[in-house]
């Protein structure tokens, strides 16, 4: 059984392990005071939330008595025979909850509801008794027929099949009620309707439920001809169902009675107004006999009555039907009541009663105690309940408390309060639980590691400037050695944090020693030892103030301080490979990290450790009684309990989609790595006397190793794969040895761990006595130094397996960090080297015969035999010919495969030793800490680390090592991990679903897919990679666990570097117990409200012209151009079509006058010169103009394949299902997405090009999917390439441009947007007045159409893209803006004015450049090399407008090359009109970091004491220059184009609205301790470039101003 305490506590101490052991120091204070804080940092939890069990009402059969619900209930399930046809569903006698008793008698009455009863409540009944009780009456008065009454409509079809498995079981013997489910995954016809059904319920245990039921209508066909009872669908769907001709029939054959909206609470902003919008169009189309009833059912909203005026606002604003009140449904809790004083058991019985191994009635007969013959769960139900401790429970522990709390209350131990509310999690009775119990447990990342110079180096893991007068720098550390350096940058004579994690840093180490530098190992390095020393940087640092100066200045004093304290810094130097990577200056071998925790790697060791806590083994009882013949004799019960495999799993979710993706890869691939591993660890002990007393070499540890992974299954596809799976092991083996070859350095390597070790075996006894002999050094040493110098051919990866087919070049890559086989010769002519062969040798020096650049080959030969370079160097010469050459004798020798001199070494002529033979030892440097089998004469192989080494035990090694203890588990099951986001199409995504269901893999990489009541079967655990935007979806994440009866619900929460993360870590009860309000948003959006119109009026066309609709096939109205018959009808101005359109569209805002509803004003804006339908079909017909052009081209050349290739591509554009084309094309609704959508479309070769449905929100789009961005679905990763084109200025194909510039004026520096070209005379800065010209503009791309991918998808790796875009955003205004609302107030005295303005303009920007391609949109990012093209490069960095290259790229369409060689630098941007309240303060707003600051204050209290989520509202800082001083405004506005209604909030007539923002973010202010800033107050990631100027106290002082009485102020107009 799973144990929550158990668990939290292992997982806390791994994921403290795993951070120790990456960051640990080498100094032991450092390493001391670094654990005792982790210690008190990253966990906190278990936190136990209990809730008592919900009231009980009547049951049905009152009910029925009381005369409300229809007699014919009694039928409803009487007919199904018992061991057969499965437990009742809806039992007559038993209980209802008190609010389902309500719901059932307010629909009843008939009216509106909204069911508000939160997670496992029961809401399905409330509205499911009430819709059948309706259906009964009917067959009660003889009208009961064909025709549906009742629409569920889900936001997934995943819920929707939920509900349909469980009114399956309801109505699987009462054939009367017909029902079905209309959504993407519905076949037409009943054939494969049958298959797919019988397919999906193919595991149902009860066998009838395994075949269609008589009353399930299941295909299209079927129920167009007879509409069920009960349809199922989701809000996408729906559309479909409105818009397409030939679904008519499910309106006009049907009596719509009751609409029901499923988890209405995810409606809000562009999905809710899209989905309110909807429903009045179905209500403008649905025939009822009477007033259709709406019924929403959602989690609990709001605090309490004081809500109920948004409650009811938000059901008529979605639904536009009438809501009271009084029809406001909440669920009643049951208040614990003591009923006696309860027997005190003692915790031993508990604790044996908690073991599910043991039977439940032995256990109490064994001690005595009376009970019935029910289930266990019902006798731990009555034990529980009859105890004293159960009563203290219930009396003294609160909602939500931690586990110590608990365990002082009932005065008992960890391990006895754990086994007391497991028991309490298990008991049910009458098929109700005792009460309800979840576990919460949370873990937070490091947001670095700080240092004061004190005398006790005194270390802190949180930010702050400084510690008893002395100043607190940024700590870095080598991730070899483990010496500590200080990270920062000196500004203006003083060296300072920086506080930026992607910001270069510089890193200053304490010079404790002289340093030794040495080359690098780079053969073609340019700088001698000589010239690199005389460029070091070395500073005096003073501890107290931060001053530093250079070492040779040192007589001009930095400042005032202890002058006898200043410590010696040296500046450690930049790699040439990456600027932001220094070189550990103590070890010259390590490279020094900040201490951030990546979110990938830290979650994968928390996901990792979660999954290993979940047990593998259930217990299950079963009930077999033998009763004897013997009449003395009683029955004996033989109540036993059987072992059973269970499936470990676990649901993680994530913000993202991209970060969904990314994890399920990533998990995937760390965990077969730690199978591996664990593998090897596994043979090294199950073979331990073989491998000391034999010659085992890695081949035949792979036999070995591949044979175990074959047993153990551990590379299986899926949990049911049961394939011959010896290849795949093999290759898995393969993959693991070499990795351990090639990284035997790294410090979690085996080899580092002191676990195995290689050996050459070429290297033979002879061999080794002549160097004895002819050197004068002992036999160790030079079996150290030829084994180092054959390792240095494994670290090019020029090494083999025994057959080319073994791995691949992605295992390759994977292992050797290339994909090509490399090689390794002697010495390549520098004009003819190849980039697949290193040499061995090492290069004379320009002009210098004797001298050359230093290699570790020729460091070790000259350290280990004490001799000269040019001596070294014969010597490597002659070795690498004992190492090709046959002829010398050995049988071991490299081969030339080749036959071109090139040279590979057989991994199978390296010998295996492991730890426990006496000729394996380990070496441990106590300077750089490096964990070696070798030495060079007692001191370190490190180049130029001469510390003596120290022979070291392999279990020492090992010891409170994070890997070692994950390598040596005996769990060998596999971890499958797949996606689920919305970037996979609907059939993926069922899919994956349905493999987790049926437990074929272990876990799913949600971002919000999940979120809702999807079914997952007896799931016990989440993990949440991140603190949830808002408590509705940490509940609802949450409540996927605890769908099993054995164990307590366990959550496990990772905060991650945020603001919003940290502040819930903090006070996790604010998430737990957190108030879900209701969802607000406006329906007045004039883009998607026209998506609405042209929707409407399209399937008016259709439905009398449905040969133009062609059964969803775009040919005959795009291609054969019947778009042009659609033009006409509407030119006739149809009246149907506007009454139509008056009552599907709200006339909010007087929006049917705005939008030209009546006077058909609307249809310019769809087919006019400039219309959406315009455009895109001047794209497409553009585009296949250029293929046709192509396809005549290739023709003319007599290219005839590429021709054909070309004319199939072509098709293949063409071939269009209707609705698909018109949503992508932003003409239809896209329910569930933004309003501004892009596509980043794959190459039409992908072959994943039907599963995945990549789309994004322009303004995020041009960040995420800008040229080289990387994207990752699916487990494949996706690059993006190219820039679409759009069709404008009569038909030609270019880009939608604006131009864009900075204000040159210094004071001022304001962005500028103009959408038209600068005129020579200039335009005046919209700050400060100032005349900008041409020159201060560039031109800039909004790419309207998307982007394109490379041809070829590539493997996910492990390690993240550097490059990662940015926007920023501007306030650019909008003439034609509205103002709804402007005030005036006085705060403490200070006038504030606010406006509420609707349809202002932002402008989001890229924060880089592109060079793009202006013939086909190819296009490199400005900090990308282009391969081979030196010149242009150049231009690149020197950030020329236009450059011109060499290398030749492919055209978008067609594999030719483009003939286009100039590229033209462009930004991308993107306008969007939207909802915005501008503050202006009438003090001195001029400090940027003040302004900066106290926007982000402002905007996260609104975000909080609004209740909306962070991601649906944003700010910005707008700005004017007056009098050469400029004043701040802060722009507050909805992220979301078109507006949601969210900043309106803020202006309010009384201005008690902003009285109180400005209080939250004062007080949020005041409550951190942090100096400047911190992710608990004002950072977080989406804001870290301007890190160094957040300051909370800043912010702070600035809103105390406006801390008091609000004062109304009169302006006149």
């Amino acid at each position: 059984m799973f144990d929550p305490v158990k668990a939290s506590k292992n997982i806390k101490e791994e994921f403290k392990s795993y951070i120790s052991t990456s960051f640990s120091f080498s100094d032991a204070n450092l390493r001391k005071q670094f654990n005792e804080q982790l210690e008190n940092l990253i966990a906190k939890g278990p936190y136990l939330e209990t809730n008592d069990v919900f009231v009980t009402g009547k049951s049905i059969r009152e009910l029925i008595n009381e005369g409300v619900i229809s007699p014919l209930f009694v039928d409803l399930e009487k007919n199904k025979k018992k061991g057969v046809d499965g437990k009742i569903i809806l039992p007559i006698d038993r209980p209802l909850y008190l609010h389902q008793e309500r719901a059932i008698r307010t629909i009843v009455n008939g009216n509106n509801a909204v069911i508000s009863t939160g997670t496992g409540s029961g809401k399905t009944n409330c509205f499911l008794i009430p819709v059948i009780n309706d259906l009964l009456r009917e067959k009660e008065a003889g009208t009961l027929g064909p025709g549906v009454r009742a629409l569920f409509i889900y936001p997934m079809n995943a819920l929707a099949n939920d509900q349909l498995k469980n009114i399956r079981k309801l109505l699987m013997q009462y054939e009367d009620i017909t029902f079905g489910v209309y959504n993407g995954g519905t076949e037409y016809n009943e054939d494969d309707a049958i298959k797919v059904y019988e397919a999906m319920f193919a595991n149902e245990p009860l066998e009838k439920l395994r075949h269609r039921l008589k009353n399930e209508l299941l295909s299209r066909e079927e129920m167009k001809d007879n509409p069920p009872n009960i349809l199922f669908t989701n809000y996408a769907m729906l559309e479909h169902l409105l818009f397409r001709p030939n679904d008519d029939a499910l309106f006009s054959k049907s009596d719509f009675k009751f609409v029901v909206l499923d988890e209405a609470h995810i409606y809000s902003g562009a999905t809710g107004i899209e989905t309110s919008i909807l429903l009045r169009r179905l209500k403008a189309r649905i025939t009822s006999s009477r007033e259709t009833q709406f019924i929403l059912t959602s989690a609990t909203l709001g605090n309490g009555e004081s809500s109920n005026d948004d409650i009811i606002k938000f059901a008529n604003n979605l639904c536009g039907a009438g809501f009271k009140k009084e029809n406001i449904i909440r669920a009643e809790r049951k208040k614990y009541v003591p009923t006696s004083t309860g027997t005190l058991y003692p915790y031993s019985l508990i604790e044996e009663l908690a073991d599910e191994k043991n039977v439940v009635s032995e256990v109490l007969d064994k001690h005595g105690l009376k009970h019935g013959d029910g289930p266990e769960a019902e006798l731990i139900y009555d034990f529980i309940e009859s105890s004293s401790q159960y009563q203290t429970f219930r009396k003294y522990v609160k909602k939500v408390s931690t586990l110590d709390d608990i365990c002082r209350i009932l005065n008992a131990s960890v391990d006895e309060c754990t086994a007391f509310i497991s028991l309490c999690a298990r008991a049910i009775k009458e098929g109700k639980p005792l009460i309800d119990v979840r576990y919460h447990f949370f873990v937070r990342g490091l947001e670095g590691c700080y240092i004061a110079l004190s005398p006790e180096r005194k270390l802190f893991l949180n930010r702050q400037k400084s510690y008893d007068n002395y100043t607190v720098f940024e700590v870095a550390r080598c991730d070899d050695c483990g010496k500590f350096a200080l990270a920062g940058k000196i500004v203006d004579g003083h060296l300072t944090q920086v506080g930026k994690m992607g910001e270069a840093v510089d890193y200053f180490y304490l010079e404790d020693e002289e340093d030794k530098n040495i080359d690098d190992e780079d053969e073609d390095e340019k700088d001698d030892n000589a010239q690199l020393k005389s460029n070091e940087e070395k500073f005096y640092l003073c501890p107290h103030c931060g001053a530093v100066v250079e070492q040779d200045r040192i007589k001009n004093k930095p400042c005032d301080c202890y002058s006898n304290e200043y410590i010696k810094i040296v500046k450690a130097r930049k790699t040439k490979e990456d600027s932001k990577i220094a070189k550990c200056g103590n070890c010259h071998r390590g490279k020094y990290m900040r201490f951030y925790l990546g979110n990938d790697a830290a979650t994968s060791v928390l996901a990792t450790s979660l999954y290993e806590e979940l047990p593998e083994l259930s217990y299950e009882e079963t009930d077999t009684k033998l009763v004897k013949t013997n009449i003395f004799a009683r029955a004996i019960s033989q109540n036993k309990k059987i072992a059973k495999k269970t499936g470990r799993q676990f649901l993680a979710f994530s913000d993202g989609r991209q970060e969904a993706a990314r994890f399920a890869c990533y998990l995937e691939k760390s965990y077969d790595e730690f199978l591996r591993r664990r593998g090897i660890c596994h043979i090294v002990e199950e073979q331990r006397d073989n491998i000391i007393d034999n010659t085992f070499t890695i081949s035949d540890f792979v036999t070995k190793l591949t044979s175990y992974f074959t047993n153990t299954r551990s590379f299986a596809s899926s949990n049911s794969d049961n394939s011959n799976l010896n290849t795949k092991s093999s290759k898995n083996a393969w993959i693991a040895m070499l990795n351990e070859l090639a990284r035997m350095n790294a410090s979690t390597s085996l080899t580092s761990l002191g676990v195995l070790q290689f050996e050459y075996l070429g290297n033979s006894v002879e061999t080794i006595q002549s160097i004895v002999e002819r050197y004068h050094v002992d036999t160790e040493a030079v079996k150290n130094l030829l084994n180092l110098l054959v390792f240095e051919i494994v670290k090019v990866g020029a090494v083999c397996t025994n057959s080319d087919t073994d791995i691949d070049d992605n295992d390759r890559e994977y292992i050797f960090y290339t994909a090509s086989q490399k090689f390794i010769t002697s010495l390549q002519s520098p004009d003819k080297k190849r980039m697949t062969v290193t040499d061995w040798m090492p290069r004379n020096k320009k002009g210098k015969q004797n001298e050359f650049y230093r290699t570790n080959k020729l460091y070790y030969v000259m350290n280990f035999l004490k001799i000269s370079a040019s001596e070294a160097y014969e010597f490597l010469n002659q070795y690498f010919e004992y190492l090709t050459k046959p002829e010398y004798g050995s049988e071991y020798c490299l081969i030339d495969k080749n036959k071109d001199q090139t040279y590979v070494l057989p991994a199978k002529y390296f010998r295996v030793r492991i730890s426990g033979d006496s000729r394996a030892k380990w070496y441990k440097c106590p300077k750089c800490g490096r964990v070696s089998p070798y030495h060079i004469h007692g001191h370190c192989i490190t180049p130029n680390c001469d510390s003596k080494v120290v022979e070291v035990n392999p279990s020492d090694i090992r010891k409170d090592n994070h890997f070692a203890e994950l390598y040596f588990s005996d769990r060998m099951s596999p971890l499958f991990i797949k996606e689920h986001t919305a970037q996979l199409s609907k059939r993926e995504s069922a899919d994956y679903q349905e493999q987790f269901i049926k437990k074929e893999i272990n876990a799913l990489s949600c971002s919000t897919t999940f979120e809702m009541g999807v079914d997952v079967g007896d799931l016990e655990t989440v993990f949440l990679r991140d603190v949830p935007p808002l408590p509705s979806n940490y509940a609802q994440r949450a409540g996927r666990a605890g769908r099993s009866v054995n164990a307590a619900a366990y959550c496990l929460t990772y905060a991650k570097l945020s603001s919003h993360d940290l502040s819930f870590f903090k006070d996790p009860d604010k998430m737990i117990n957190g108030t879900i309000m209701p969802p607000l948003f406006k329906v007045d959006n004039d883009k998607i409200v026209r998506r609405h119109i042209y929707a409407v009026a399209l399937s008016m066309f259709f439905a009398m012209k449905p040969e133009f609709y062609n059964s969803n096939n775009a040919d005959k109205f795009i291609n054969q151009k019947g778009y042009l018959e659609f033009y006409d009808w509407l030119d006739s101005k149809p009246e149907r079509l506007t009454d139509m359109l008056k009552r599907s569209i709200p006339d909010v805002n007087d929006m049917h006058k705005r939008l030209g509803i009546e006077n058909f004003g609307w249809v310019d804006a769809f087919k006019g010169e400039e219309g959406a339908f315009t455009l895109l079909i001047r794209e497409y017909e553009n585009n296949i103009k250029e293929f046709e052009t192509l396809i005549k081209k290739l023709t003319k050349e007599h290219d005839l394949e590429k021709a054909a290739r070309c004319e199939r591509r072509m098709k293949q554009y063409m071939d269009n299902k209707l609705i698909e084309f018109l949503a992508r094309g932003n003409i239809l609704p896209r329910y569930g997405f933004p309003v501004d959508t892009v596509e980043l479309e794959q190459n039409t070769t992908a072959q994943n090009i039907n599963k995945l449905r990549l789309t994004r929100d322009l303004s995020i789009a041009i960040a995420e999917y800008a040229p080289s961005s990387e994207v990752i679905a699916d487990g494949k990763m996706y690059t993006s390439r190219y820039i679409k084109k759009s069709c404008f200025n009569n038909n030609k194909q270019e880009w939608k441009t604006a131009y864009v510039g900075k204000c040159s004026n210094d004071e001022c520096q304001a962005t500028n947007y103009s959408l038209t070209p600068i005129p020579k005379e200039g335009i005046g800065c919209s700050s400060c007045g100032q005349i900008l010209y041409p020159r201060d503009f560039n031109e800039s791309i909004e790419p309207v159409s998307g982007f394109v991918t490379e041809r070829n998808a590539k493997e996910v790796p492990m390690s993240r893209q550097e490059k990662n875009y940015k926007t920023d955003a501007f306030y650019i205004g909008n003439t034609e803006s509205k103002t709804i609302d402007k005030f005036s107030f006085k705060f403490n005295g200070i006038e504030v004015d606010v406006e509420s303005t609707i349809n202002d303009s932002l402008m989001v920007k890229s924060t880089n450049n592109f060079y793009i391609c202006p013939k086909c949109g190819y296009a490199y990012a400005e900090d990308e090399t282009i391969p081979g093209d030196k010149e242009a490069n150049k231009q690149i960095k020197n950030r020329a407008h236009k450059i011109s290259t060499t290398k030749k790229h492919e055209s978008l369409f067609g594999q030719y090359a483009c003939d286009c060689t100039e590229l033209i630098r462009y930004s991308l941007h993107h306008v969007f009109n939207t909802d915005v309240a501008k503050i202006n303060f009438d003090c001195d707003t001029s400090d940027y970091k003040t302004m900066i600051s106290a926007m982000y204050a402002i905007l996260y209290a609104v975000s909080d004491f609004l209740n909306i989520e962070r991601r649906d509202i944003s700010a910005c800082l707008s700005w004017k220059v007056i009098n050469h001083r400029i004043k701040y405004s802060i722009i507050i506005y909805d992220a979301v184009p078109g507006g949601a209604g969210h900043s309106r909030r803020l202006v309010t007539e009384n201005g008690e609205m902003l009285q109180e923002i400005f209080r939250v973010a004062y007080h949020n202010m005041s409550n951190c301790n942090c100096n400047p800033s911190c992710y608990n107050c004002l950072r977080s990631y989406e804001n870290q470039k301007i890190h160094d100027d957040l300051d909370r106290n800043l912010a702070k002082d600035f809103l105390e101003k406006l801390i008091g009485d609000v004062e109304i102020v009169k302006k006149e107009d």
